[in-house]
């Protein structure tokens, strides 16, 4: 798709349209922008992939605070708070290599379970010590 035309009737006559859009899930409501190209000549809208991925995440940013989960700067300043990459994250608390870039990113929304963990790693020397493995304590570790 040419994003320079309208793929209606290819007028060069576009324009980007920004406005807030009511998003609701359960008893939350919140305004998000969301964007989109319009042709003036014959009216029509659509969106670019530029477009397209800048909705999906205002979607997504609305999603984890209608969650309470943590957002992707969020995710990230602890994750650099402790002295971890992406990749020793992942190796951490699971969901395969990029599963960090993607989550820090607002590409996708981490599980309910995986934000507790994360919460739990920052706040608990206790959980992080247990999670990266450096000392589990001996009589636990022959109980099973």
């Amino acid at each position: 798709m040419n994003d320079k035309k309208c793929p209606v009737c290819e007028s060069e006559q576009l324009i980007h349209i920004e406005e807030n859009v009511p998003l609701k899930a359960g008893d939350f409501e919140r305004e998000m922008a969301m964007q989109a190209t319009g042709c003036q000549s014959c009216g029509c809208s659509f969106y670019t992939p530029e477009q397209e991925r800048f909705n999906k995440r205002q979607r997504l940013a609305f999603r984890k605070h209608a969650e309470g989960l943590l957002t992707g700067d969020e995710i990230k300043a602890i994750r650099q708070r402790h002295g971890l990459t992406q990749k020793q994250a992942a190796e951490i608390f699971g969901g395969g290599p990029v599963a960090f870039a993607k989550y820090e990113a607002d590409d996708v929304a981490q599980s309910q379970a995986m934000d507790r963990l994360i919460r739990l790693f920052d706040q608990l020397p206790a959980a992080r010590t247990m999670l990266v493995g450096d000392a589990v304590p001996t009589s636990r570790a022959n109980s099973y």
